[in-house]
């Protein structure tokens, strides 16, 4: 039938299949969408996995960037080194990078995600509270697009603030 590394879903106007709870297992733990018949299934497009490091000072970090428009652009233009801004616990700085706001766009984020903001051409690494957050909210200054996260502890980042330079490398791609 099909290759094994192709997921399949029931075409959906605004919600991804997996938010609605729509797909189940069969009894050989595969999955199939519960509310298609086969006729209305659709193939989806390999997705990929694009792992970063983020290395400040001693600190080396690895990243996963999202398979999105804006993400595939942050890839596109790695590796890099840039000095950086801190804004409360969140490390900015400017990529040669040019997006809009798009479907990922937030304006709360979660610790140790990772962003692109529009307005100042930026990646933002969120590590914690921002001069705009309320207790347990991080806001950043205007909406970003999610881009990615931080594997394992953001907050490791706090130890790195006072250095000068990031750098951000391609670690590995991988299809799914």
């Amino acid at each position: 039938m099909f290759g094994g590394r192709h997921q399949f879903f029931r075409k959906l106007p605004s919600l991804s299949a997996r938010e609605m709870g729509v797909f189940g297992r069969g009894s050989r733990g595969r999955r199939f969408c519960k509310n298609a018949s086969p006729g209305e299934l659709l193939r989806t497009e390999r997705t990929t996995i694009m792992k970063i490091r983020i290395t400040v000072g001693d600190l080396s970090v690895n990243a996963q960037l999202n398979d999105t428009p804006t993400a595939k652009k942050v890839a596109a233009v790695l590796p890099l080194k840039a000095g950086f801004s801190t804004w409360g616990d969140e490390i900015y700085f400017t990529i040669p990078v040019d997006a809009q706001l798009d479907e990922s766009a937030k304006e709360v984020v979660d610790m140790g995600e990772l962003g692109y903001w529009p307005t100042g051409k930026a990646f933002c690494i969120f590590f914690g509270p921002t001069p705009m957050s309320e207790p347990g909210k991080i806001v950043p200054a205007s909406a970003v697009n999610i881009i990615g996260k931080v594997i394992g502890d953001a907050a490791d980042f706090k130890s790195v603030m006072n250095e000068d330079e990031v750098r951000l490398e391609l670690d590995s791609i991988a299809g799914g």
